[in-house]
């Protein structure tokens, strides 16, 4: 895994489905 867990996992991932709560940007991936 080449990203970082913890806190900073959950900010990105709230992020993400903040700005793209459909998944259209990267369907096939969880982030």
């Amino acid at each position: 895994a080449k990203y970082r867990g913890g806190p900073e996992l959950d900010l990105m991932m709230t992020l993400k489905q903040a700005l793209d709560p459909a998944n259209i940007l990267n369907p096939g991936k969880v982030f």
